[in-house]
């Protein structure tokens, strides 16, 4: 990601990264743990000894920024800007021993390091174009989010709901439902999978309102949960299908028992946004009636 970054290895989305959990579990991490605190016991000596203070002040510059920027908060375990301030160490040492190494006595020294620089211009101009073609729209973004990453949660999704948006329901539905089977403890994903199902007028399976249902009971309620039932009801009218009704009100028993469950509230806006959901029928009813 600092030198030569392959764009294939970059994505918005990170959560397809393994993630470790015991010392060698999986068995890579304790050999990075080894490696990081080799490079810091290299960096303090050689700052020491006062003979590669650049190579000293690139590692601990690298794992300062970082240590600045990922501690023990709970932020998202992978962000590729992390790096930007950080990679700074790294290159400027990189540069400096390029253009200050005493090794370099041959006559082609000035012309190699600068074929060496414009390749590595090149390959990093051309990286820069792939991914800003990628970035140009929406569906060109998520298709090489999933492209490069097909065990992304989060790129799924976003391509199955942006499908959904501008109306591909049943093309849509394909990747919404490999989300919800590579994580089947997200709510939001399972109900947006349902509402795809309506408008594309399939008939939903069983281990999706089985899903839906858990999640409602075991999961917190956000506004986005909130807002995709809303669409779902939406769906469920729009698709005027008699055969869906059983299936919305076994929805709507186990939404409503989720959202006088207090406890599983995420947060204020998510309950007064539930409150706002179970009075609205009750407001429609009395204002249609006075009229």
């Amino acid at each position: 990601w600092i030198l030569l970054p392959d764009i294939r290895d970059m994505s918005l989305f990170h959560d397809d990264i393994l993630k470790s959990t015991a010392l060698f579990k999986p068995l890579g991490t304790g050999f990075a743990l080894a490696g990081i605190a080799a490079l810091v016991v290299v960096a303090l000596a050689e700052l020491w000894v006062a003979r590669m203070r650049v190579l000293s002040f690139a590692i601990l510059w690298f794992f300062g920024g970082h240590l600045l920027e990922s501690t023990t908060l709970a932020l998202e375990l992978v962000f590729e800007h992390r790096n930007y301030i950080p990679a700074y160490g790294p290159l400027f040492a990189f540069g400096y021993y390029l253009t200050h190494n005493p090794l370099w006595t041959s006559r082609l020294r000035p012309a190699f390091k600068g074929i060496l620089v414009a390749a590595l211009l090149t390959l990093l101009a051309n990286g820069l174009y792939q991914r800003a073609h990628h970035w140009s729209t929406f569906k060109d973004f998520v298709l090489h989010e999933v492209k490069n990453h097909p065990r992304s949660v989060r790129a799924m999704f976003h391509l199955g709901y942006g499908l959904y948006i501008i109306g591909a329901h049943r093309e849509a539905l394909e990747y919404l439902r490999a989300a919800t089977q590579l994580d089947s403890r997200e709510t939001v994903f399972a109900i947006v999978a349902l509402a795809a199902t309506y408008r594309s007028g399939e008939m939903p399976d069983e281990q999706l309102l089985v899903q839906i249902e858990l999640g409602l009971k075991t999961n917190p309620i956000t506004s986005h949960v909130i807002k995709q039932a809303v669409d779902l009801i939406n769906a469920h009218n729009a698709a005027a299908n008699p055969a869906y009704k059983p299936i919305t009100e076994r929805f709507l028993v186990a939404y409503v028992k989720a959202l006088l469950d207090r406890r599983v509230y995420a947060n204020a806006s998510a309950r007064a946004g539930a409150l706002y959901f179970l009075a609205a029928p009750s407001l429609q009813q009395k204002n249609e009636t006075a009229a």
